[in-house]
């Protein structure tokens, strides 16, 4: 895979033009312009004012590095689990040979993951051209290097051109969901660009807490509705395990064991909308949310087949809360309280709206940007 830019020491770079030992050995982002004097004189107030002239009158805006550099702010460099993301592929292509050999009806007595690809061994030599065949045309999601390795053994593994295709498309993907959390958090003017394989920058003119962004930014978002395994206590799986269709999760501030079924009834790509909001009964911060079309038949029919059972609602593998089915929800709305803190629950709520990452992303480097200096 093509090596980029590293990025591990760009916002010090940004601010102070000096170069530390690591930025001796990893080349500065060139990320802000020449700068005028009397740019960066003009204070704070007098920028916001054209800045929403400017708005008004669809005068492009004055870019995020110009503004970051003049008034302060925060910079944040997150690279890209590229890890998680190969092994993630990889488990895609292991249900696609599954799903291929079974169709093909081809016997095989292994198939396991090795140096970022898959060894399939067929189980009578003779099926190796069916198989060979079978598996050249039947896995889908990118290109696919594919070798006879000898005594019926058949390695599969992605190219690395689709693998940088797919790291790409990922990379593309996790800055729009990301732009969208800035907007939610209101975090605007900010400049949110790829640099290098598999870093992303990100430029926040006027906000100094870059820490609480990390925390809204960072987590994937994963939001499910999954049911609760009422077969098995939560200690009794917790000592001889779960059974096969279900796991042990944890709650999301108490970390009370539950066993939730493995099956997702619905995701969060079926809510269109989240709001944070105050339960008028208990006067608790909660996140209020509306289905889409398609999530709220589903949700429907879910609570319709399973009163008096619980229903886990999970996120990132946490369990935020785990009501019981009263009685069928045919509105297609609902709420998520789980002891949230207001800001905890606009935060959510946030991230609901925006959607789920599709990388896991690792914090490099945040720094808090002074403003510069008037002469």
């Amino acid at each position: 895979m093509r090596r980029g830019v590293s990025m591990a020491c760009a916002c010090c770079w940004l601010v102070v033009g000096a170069a530390s030992g690591a930025c001796a050995e990893n080349p500065p982002v060139q990320c802000t312009g020449a700068q005028s004097t009397s740019a960066q004189s003009t204070s704070t107030w007098d920028w916001l004012l054209g800045y929403l002239l400017d708005r008004i009158l669809g005068i492009e805006k004055e870019p995020a590095a110009t503004a970051l550099a003049r008034l302060g702010g925060s910079c944040l460099v997150l690279r890209a689990d590229t890890a998680k993301l190969n092994a993630a592929i990889l488990d895609d292509l292991r249900g696609d040979v599954r799903r291929v050999m079974r169709g093909a009806r081809i016997p095989y007595s292994s198939l396991t993951a090795r140096d970022g690809g898959l060894d399939v061994r067929v189980r009578e030599p003779g099926d190796l051209p069916r198989a060979m065949t079978a598996l050249a045309t039947g896995p889908s999601g990118g290109a696919l290097d594919l070798r006879d390795m000898g005594d019926g053994l058949i390695r599969l593994a992605p190219t690395p051109s689709d693998l940088d295709d797919r790291l790409t498309a990922a990379l593309n993907q996790t800055i729009d969901t990301i732009r969208q959390r800035l907007q939610g958090l209101g975090a605007t003017p900010a400049g949110v660009e790829r640099h290098g394989a598999d870093r992303i920058l990100i430029l926040l003119p006027g906000n100094k807490d870059p820490t609480r962004l990390a925390q809204v930014l960072l987590p994937k978002s994963e939001l499910e509705f999954r049911l609760i395994d009422v077969s098995i206590s939560p200690d009794a799986a917790q000592r001889n395990g779960a059974p096969p269709d279900a796991e042990v999760l944890y709650g999301f501030k108490i970390k009370y064991p539950y066993v939730v079924k493995t099956h997702v009834e619905i995701g969060g790509q079926d809510i269109a909308d989240a709001n944070a909001s105050i339960d008028s009964r208990t006067q608790a911060p909660v996140v209020a949310f509306r289905f889409t079309p398609r999530g709220s038949r589903l949700f429907a029919q879910i609570t319709q087949e399973n009163v008096g059972r619980a229903f886990a609602i999970v996120l990132d593998h946490e369990v935020i809360s785990a009501p019981v089915i009263r009685e069928p929800i045919l509105g297609g709305t609902g709420q998520i309280s789980g002891n949230f803190t207001v800001e905890e629950a606009s935060d959510l709520a946030t991230r609901i709206r925006a959607g789920a990452l599709p990388l896991g992303l690792i914090v490099v480097e945040q720094q808090v940007i002074e403003p510069a200096q008037k002469p």
